[in-house]
């Protein structure tokens, strides 16, 4: 997708069926485990650091936890360091 002049990546992570699934979601994550969306975000972003760009990740509510643990699984400290990342909610 092309908005402006830079290239986009995004990844949803859709609502698991109920309450009681995004609850499980986020209390996997509390406890650091690794979700589908978390692998999903950290392929975006090593895909976007063959751009040679600045990262953004915006992220909202329980995306900002699933977003951390896409970073943990970058394990390239000069990736990490283009990511600009905003987390609201």
């Amino acid at each position: 997708m092309k908005l402006g002049i830079s290239d986009s990546a995004h990844v949803k992570n859709n609502t698991h069926g109920s309450v009681v699934g995004d609850l499980l979601q986020c209390l996997g994550n509390e406890f650091g485990l690794i979700d589908i969306t978390a692998i999903r975000g950290a392929e975006a972003i090593r895909a976007a650091d063959k751009a040679g760009t600045t990262i953004d990740v915006i992220v909202h509510s329980q995306g900002t936890m699933t977003a951390n643990r896409a970073l943990d699984l970058v394990d390239n400290s000069d990736v990490r360091t283009k990511v600009r990342y905003q987390g609201f909610g």
